[in-house]
C-alpha cells in the first residue's frame, strides 16, 4: 500500500466551509483529505484547524516513527529501561505504523 507522498499542507486556509488538505504542486486541485466545518455554520474551530494541522502532518510524522523503529531495532537507538527489547512505545509505534500501512489489527 502507498499514499501520497508528503509533505502535505492547508491548502486554502481563508475557506470557512472545508479545509482541504493535500501537497502542494502544479495541480493544487489533487486533495488528499478535508475537514468539513458545516456543523458549525460554515465558521472553522480551532479544532478544526488542530484536526486539519494533525493530518496535514501525517507523512512526515509516517516517516519518522518508521525510521525511529529502524534505529531501535538496528540497536542505534536504546531507550532507558528497556533490557529486554519489548519496549511499550516501540510497540505502540509498530502498531501505528501497521494501521497506517493498513493491516488489520
Amino acid at each position: 500500500m502507498t499514499h501520497t507522498p508528503g509533505p502535505w499542507f492547508i491548502q486554502d486556509e481563508k475557506r470557512k466551509d472545508f479545509i482541504p488538505i493535500g501537497p502542494r504542486s502544479k495541480s493544487e486541485d489533487h486533495i488528499v483529505a478535508g475537514i468539513v466545518c458545516l456543523e458549525r455554520y460554515n465558521q472553522k474551530s480551532e479544532i478544526d484547524m488542530s484536526d486539519a494541522c494533525l493530518i496535514s502532518a501525517a507523512p512526515e510524522l509516517f516517516y519518522a516513527l518508521k525510521n525511529f523503529v529502524i534505529l531501535y531495532q538496528q540497536g542505534q537507538l536504546v531507550l532507558e529501561g528497556d533490557e529486554n527489547g519489548n519496549d511499550p512505545l516501540v510497540a505502540a509505534a509498530l502498531k501505528a505504523i501497521a494501521k497506517a500501512e493498513g493491516e488489520r489489527q
